[in-house]
């Protein structure tokens, strides 16, 4: 008897044990689909270089705007954002004339920004260059407007 009991025990709690593992990678991977999901969501498109690019040129504005807003030059982007013109889009359609005009209106814009003499001349230059990037992405990719926007001073 009591070595059925113990046989029954060992049974359940190697059955309890199999379970709670298999429960435990089921979570995981429903919390690894979850991330991708959101991931998805939060950048509907490819990563194409443009958009990783822009990605980057977004947390660069973000030093840009700390910079300004504690008085002190920002670091120079004017090379990185260069590259707008010769990466690669999610789409090549997107690369067209409007796309050039207007990416050489937000470099300078950029260039301004770097060229501004006085401190308030460089906040008003910042926003002009938030403006182009938000006119840009009225026409070609409309998705972060509203995070664009908030890079305002």
């Amino acid at each position: 008897m009591i070595k059925n009991s113990l046989l029954l025990f060992a049974f359940l709690l190697f059955g309890s044990l199999c379970f709670w593992q298999c429960s435990a990678e089921k979570k995981t991977e429903m919390a690894e689909n979850e991330v991708v999901e959101k991931d998805l969501t939060r950048y509907p498109n490819e990563d194409s270089e443009l958009a990783l690019l822009m990605r980057g040129m977004y947390e660069d504005t973000e030093k840009i705007q700390k910079a300004l807003k504690e008085k002190r030059l920002p670091e120079d982007f004017r090379e990185k954002f260069k590259k707008m013109h010769s990466a690669k889009p999610t789409k090549p359609e997107v690369k067209d004339a409007a796309f050039e005009g207007m990416g050489n209106h937000f470099l300078d814009k950029v260039n301004a920004v770097y060229e501004a003499k006085t401190q308030e001349s460089q906040v008003e230059a910042f926003n002009l260059m938030v403006n182009a990037c938000v006119s840009c992405h009225q026409v070609v990719c409309p998705g972060p407007i509203k995070k664009i926007k908030k890079l305002t001073i």
